[in-house]
């Protein structure tokens, strides 16, 4: 639980630095009809990741996984530049951090995926939880292994 605390401190710290001045703290904030993205990164890196997800939201919708319609469910992402400022959101499992590349929280807000930016998979880990998101809101519950099949599959478009 002290994961997900942390990790929606986190997210406020962002979204205060976001409209009041997110460059001087070092990060940028894109955002798209479905997301909010937030990264350390250089700003055209953050708003070309920002339009793949797009891009990809669109493709999916258009083959019938995911909403069409003009009010969607807000995506926020947090991608964190390096393993020290990622290692204290990741979850907890027996009370011992787990080694993700990034997950998905499922919250009445909204979705809020967390990645490790400088893990070489980062982009595509963005992709997959993004997925999962998808997967929630159509089915809301289903096996594990279809959860992670579609997540796999639709990620490596």
């Amino acid at each position: 639980m002290s994961g997900l605390i942390r990790f929606r401190g986190a997210l406020c710290a962002l979204l205060l630095l976001c409209p009041l001045g997110a460059r001087a703290a070092g990060w940028s904030c894109v955002r798209t009809p479905h997301f909010t993205l937030y990264s350390a990164s250089a700003p055209d890196s953050v708003l070309r990741l920002a339009r793949g997800l797009e891009r990809m939201a669109d493709l999916v919708a258009r083959r019938g996984l995911g909403s069409t319609a003009k009010m969607r469910t807000r995506i926020v992402i947090v991608a964190f530049p390096d393993r020290r400022s990622f290692q204290p959101h990741l979850p907890l499992d027996d009370g011992k951090r787990r080694d993700l590349a990034g997950y998905v929280m499922h919250t009445p807000a909204g979705h809020w995926i967390g990645y490790a930016e400088y893990d070489p998979r980062g982009c595509l880990v963005a992709h997959h939880e993004y997925l999962h998101t998808l997967v929630a809101d159509a089915f809301e519950h289903v096996p594990l292994c279809l959860n992670e099949g579609l997540a796999e599959y639709f990620s490596t478009f």
